[in-house]
């Protein structure tokens, strides 16, 4: 028996079992096993891979890859099918993408249904998403929501998916009207965790892009769902606190309740081992950080999010991460700011908001050292990009500025006057915060137009006060004024 096989080292008894009341043994060498295994016919090797899975699963075995393999192995798809997707959900979660997309892979040639091929099809979106291939993400997430019950788990998770590709591209009608059918659909309670994160998912997309829909219905719906009786998941109580923080920044211009938000949300991705959205917060959080003046701070969480991005092998995290440190250079007015913004730009093209940004900071920097064809041609590309209008204020700020500088100051003025009608339309709080104001204070007062360059430098000033009651520390106050 065993023991004998033991005695004869061709087996050996393992000190703990992964069943519990059971031994466990193992072949003591790799070519024993292998000269074991080929000594069964193909039809007695089929039928022990579908034993050994019945066993295992029947005892508790809780690797769903190691139980989907016995049963692909005994040519019982029909088993290893549910096991597979919770293989690749549980690689998703601990943002593995490459076993993630290896088990959908094998999932997928076990011929699933439709609904199972939809829940399949999600995982891959989301894992698209996270390299960065924007379109893939938001086609795989449509044909997965297709297939896939309106209300479930899954169909949340495609929706989400779509929503975060969607929106990185700029295409915000999109997110809109996703994000509507979220809010309206009916859900059980188990759904309820999905339904969570796909809204504030969505939230923080057109909160970012500014975007103007009626969004007080999907507030509600979400503060619904946070209210109703039962703790939430960490994971769900990290995005409901990171929409928290976007909030009290660019609605409430309250930077340290935004930061105070943050901290709360990374704390509750921290618990849930939530690694990818982790990253996220701790961008955000870093690049709010700088903004409001604490540049050792924002840079010190921008690189360790980004070196845990890079361990993730998330593309676009990395991608993000670099464009966030070149902003906050620019904030501290480092020498490094333009080129690690210029490492970033060739392959932002699949995010306008990042474009555009990335294309400003440039600009401005090119035109601060009298490059004015550089900063033209940045201010041009920036208007150019498919993003949402409401942010055009600030690239249309920089091509007045460029105008006046070749001493073109009547089309700076118009051009300036342009930027001030589309700054009108995003009552929110940007980063490009004053630009408009005080392009238009220059050209004016070169025009001769003092009165009018005096109110519109008043505006710039007032909306900054504004801002800056809201940083406690007087030194990071200061900062962020200089």
């Amino acid at each position: 028996g065993l023991t004998e096989l033991v005695s004869e080292e061709l087996l050996v008894r393992r000190t703990t079992s992964r069943i519990s009341g059971e031994a466990e043994y193992a072949f003591r060498h790799a070519l024993v096993r292998d000269a074991a295994y080929a000594m069964l016919t193909d039809r007695d090797r089929v039928r022990a891979h579908r034993l050994a899975g019945t066993w295992l699963e029947a005892r508790g075995m809780s690797d769903p890859a190691m139980l989907a393999a016995h049963f692909q192995a005994g040519e019982a798809p029909e088993l290893a099918l549910g096991l597979l997707r919770r293989a690749a959900e549980q690689a998703l979660e601990a943002s593995d993408l490459d076993r993630a997309t290896s088990y959908v892979g094998r999932a997928l040639s076990c011929s699933p249904d439709g609904p199972a091929r939809g829940a399949l099809w999600a995982i891959e979106a989301e894992v698209a998403y996270w390299r960065g291939a924007l379109d893939e993400a938001a086609d795989r997430a449509a044909a997965a929501a297709d297939e896939l019950e309106a209300g479930s788990a899954a169909w949340f998770s495609a929706m989400s998916a779509a929503i975060g590709a969607r929106g990185q591209q700029g295409k915000n009608e999109q997110v809109a009207d996703a994000l509507r059918r979220v809010a309206e659909a009916e859900a059980p309670a188990s759904a309820r965790g999905a339904q969570v994160v796909t809204l504030c998912r969505g939230l923080t997309q057109l909160y970012w892009a500014h975007h103007a829909s009626d969004l007080d219905r999907v507030r509600a719906r979400l503060d619904d769902l946070v209210a109703l009786p039962g703790p939430l998941a960490p994971h769900e109580v990290g995005w409901v606190h990171r929409v928290r923080a976007e909030s009290a920044r660019l609605h409430a211009r309250d930077s340290d309740r935004c930061l105070a938000e943050f901290e709360v949300s990374c704390r509750a991705f921290e618990a849930a081992r939530a690694q990818r959205n982790l990253c996220v917060a701790r961008l955000n959080q870093a690049a709010l950080a700088g903004w409001a003046g604490d540049i050792e701070g924002a840079l010190h969480g921008v690189e360790t999010a980004r070196a845990e991005a890079a361990r993730l092998g998330s593309s676009f995290l990395v991608l993000y991460g670099l464009t966030v440190r070149g902003l906050i250079e620019a904030y501290a007015g480092l020498p490094t700011a333009e080129a690690t913004m210029r490492e970033s730009l060739p392959k932002l093209g699949g995010s306008p908001r990042l474009s555009l940004i990335a294309n400003l900071v440039i600009g401005h920097l090119a035109l601060q050292r009298g490059d004015l064809d550089a900063a033209g041609d940045h201010a041009q590309l920036a208007l150019a990009l498919p993003a949402v209008i409401d942010l055009r204020h600030g690239p249309k700020a920089l091509w007045s500025s460029v105008l006046l500088a070749r001493g073109r100051t009547a089309e700076a003025i118009a051009e300036a006057e342009l930027a001030l009608e589309l700054r009108a339309r995003c009552t929110d709080l940007e980063l490009t915060e004053g630009l408009a104001e005080c392009s238009a204070a220059e050209a004016f007062a070169a025009g001769g137009h003092e009165h009018a360059a005096r109110g519109h430098l008043n505006d710039a000033y007032g909306r900054l006060l504004e801002v800056g009651a809201t940083i406690a520390s007087e030194r990071q106050r200061e900062r962020f004024y200089d």
